[in-house]
């Protein structure tokens, strides 16, 4: 055997072995995370993963927000050994402006204690964003925990939404431009782990949740980002409702709810319909919806058997967003819809406003984007850079 064999076949083999430990260590966390949210269920009490702290109590503006993090932060992490995805030898090729502008973030924090112990580290992460046939560039630095918990970007592109702590001990939310300019935080007491802000289809409202330390349950509320005023959803605080996604049409926001049941809502908080089969005694648990198709009729979420340990079917699954779709299923039947993804592993899904899928598959060593139209078909796809390949889509625009 030569020495260029060798340094290649030691290389592939801890590039896998780096991929397993990574996913056996979001699997652990997920498993705690869905018990504790059981067990929260079961007595009607809604308890915010990671045993959300601080000490204000009514929800406020914040006079003063957290100053940004510096620009001047680290390149996204490259991989040890070349990723090289393989395309599907009759694929057509996408160019720029076909996908959009997929944006990434890191995929897990530094120290996990700080999500146990609801603790906010100063070490900064970087958001980045990438369209075929241009170089990677790097958006804005946030907290480490808001970036890989719960940073989300506007689908007009412009603006990102995240929740952090204030030299108070107080999570909020902010929202700021794309590049990190225009800073502004939004409202108090803000869950930081359960709810990542959702942002509605014209890029203006954003639901979150409300979290009121040693008082219980916090409201669900839809917060207005040009006026900051707050509509706040009536009825039911035990719902147990995280990981939400919100259609294009603007008429279903689709979220895991208690007993890992899928419950579609509109937009004031009224119960539309749950997904049949999932939840309670039926066959499927959803730990996660990721996304929802423009009319709400179709869910990218991550689900596992009833009975199963936890959602150990896909790639691994995340503190905060839980964005690794494991399957894509009818919401008005619970079935599964397959996707033509040509025997590879999915990763993620993102629904388009026009009802098309930006599809994330593991192929070879390497990560491809597949862009499939709204009738399943599939139109091209393209092999993701070497330095993305380790960190999550956070999300799709345009």
């Amino acid at each position: 055997m030569n020495e260029e064999r060798l340094r290649r076949d030691l290389a592939e083999l801890a590039d896998e072995v780096t991929m397993v430990d990574l996913r056996e260590r979001s699997l652990r966390m997920s498993r705690r995370l869905g018990i504790q949210r059981a067990l929260a269920s079961s007595v009607a009490v809604l308890v915010v993963v990671g045993a959300i702290t601080g000490a204000a109590v009514a929800v406020r503006p914040h006079p003063d927000g957290p100053a940004p993090l510096p620009a001047d932060t680290p390149s996204p992490p490259v991989s040890v050994t070349p990723n090289v995805p393989v395309l599907s030898s009759s694929a057509v090729a996408l160019r720029a402006g076909q996908l959009g502008r997929i944006v990434y973030g890191p995929l897990d924090v530094t120290d996990r204690t700080v999500l146990e112990t609801d603790q906010q580290t100063t070490v900064p992460a970087d958001l980045w964003s990438w369209q075929p046939g241009v170089a990677p560039s790097r958006l804005l630095s946030l907290p480490e925990v808001a970036a890989v918990a719960n940073a989300t970007v506007s689908p007009d592109g412009r603006r990102i939404a995240w929740v952090e702590m204030d030299d108070n001990g107080v999570w909020g939310l902010v929202v700021a431009n794309a590049d990190g300019s225009d800073k502004s935080w939004m409202v108090s007491q803000v869950n930081h782990l359960c709810l990542a802000p959702t942002w509605s289809p014209d890029s203006r409202r954003l639901l979150f949740w409300e979290n009121l330390p040693d008082v219980g349950p916090g409201r669900y509320g839809v917060l207005d980002t040009a006026t900051k005023t707050v509509r706040w959803w009536s009825g039911d605080r035990n719902r147990g409702g995280c990981y939400a996604a919100w259609s294009a049409d603007g008429g279903t926001i689709a979220m895991h709810t208690s007993d890992f049941t899928i419950t579609l809502y509109d937009v004031t908080g009224r119960k539309l319909r749950e997904v049949p089969d999932h939840g309670g005694f039926g066959a499927w648990l959803c730990f996660a919806v990721v996304s929802a198709s423009p009319d709400g009729s179709r869910l990218a979420v991550v689900r596992f058997a009833t009975g199963d340990d936890g959602p150990g079917k896909g790639p691994g699954d995340l503190p905060g967003q839980n964005l690794w779709a494991n399957a894509l299923i009818d919401s008005r039947t619970g079935k599964e819809i397959t996707l033509p993804l040509g025997g590879r592993e999915l990763l993620q899904v993102f629904f388009r406003a026009d009802g098309s899928m930006v599809v994330r598959v593991r192929s070879g060593h390497g990560t491809v984007l597949l862009l499939i139209d709204k009738a399943g078909r599939p139109v091209g796809e393209v092999g993701e850079p070497t330095e993305l390949t380790a960190m999550q889509i956070v999300g799709v625009t345009g």
